[in-house]
C-alpha cells in the first residue's frame, strides 16, 4: 500500500518506548534495596513476558557472579519485588529443541517481577492457597 492509498487509522513505526524499561520512583528510591538489587530488577524487567530467564543467563550477560546475583535475588524477594516459583519437572518423553530427552529434569523457574510489592504478596497468597498452606 502506498502512502497515497492509506485512508485512515493509526500507523506506527518503531518507537523509543519499545526499547526502554520504566519503573516506579518508589523502587528506584527504596532505601532497603542495594544498587545491585535495583540493577538486577531492571535487567529482569527489561525482558518481555514469557522470556526464559535463568541465573546462568544473567551471569553471562553481566559482570557479577552467581553469589552476587543470588544475593540480589534474595534482596528483591525479601521486599516483594520478585517472586521465583518452584521448578517443575519436565514430563517423561519431553525432548528439547536439539532432540535431547529432558524428561524428568527440572525446567526453568517461573519468575514474577513487579515494581508493586503488593502484587507479589497476592501471588504468594494464591500459591499458599493452592498448596493448602494454613497461612493463606
Amino acid at each position: 500500500m502506498s502512502r497515497d492509498e492509506f485512508i485512515g487509522g493509526l500507523r506506527r513505526g518503531r518507537m523509543a518506548g519499545d526499547h526502554f524499561t520504566l519503573v516506579t520512583n518508589a523502587l528506584a528510591r527504596d532505601p532497603r534495596l542495594s544498587l545491585k538489587a535495583k540493577g538486577l530488577f531492571l535487567n529482569l524487567a527489561s525482558h518481555k513476558e514469557g522470556f526464559d530467564i535463568t541465573v546462568d543467563l544473567i551471569e553471562r550477560q553481566n559482570k557479577d557472579g552467581k553469589t552476587a546475583i543470588d544475593g540480589a535475588i534474595k534482596e528483591l524477594q525479601k521486599f516483594g519485588y520478585v517472586y521465583r516459583g518452584e521448578r517443575i519437572r519436565y514430563p517423561a518423553g519431553t525432548v528439547d529443541k536439539n532432540g535431547k530427552n529432558i524428561g524428568g529434569l527440572y525446567g526453568p523457574y517461573t519468575w514474577w517481577v513487579t515494581d508493586d510489592p503488593d502484587e507479589v504478596a497476592q501471588i504468594l497468597k494464591q500459591v499458599a492457597k493452592e498448596r493448602g498452606d494454613d497461612a493463606a
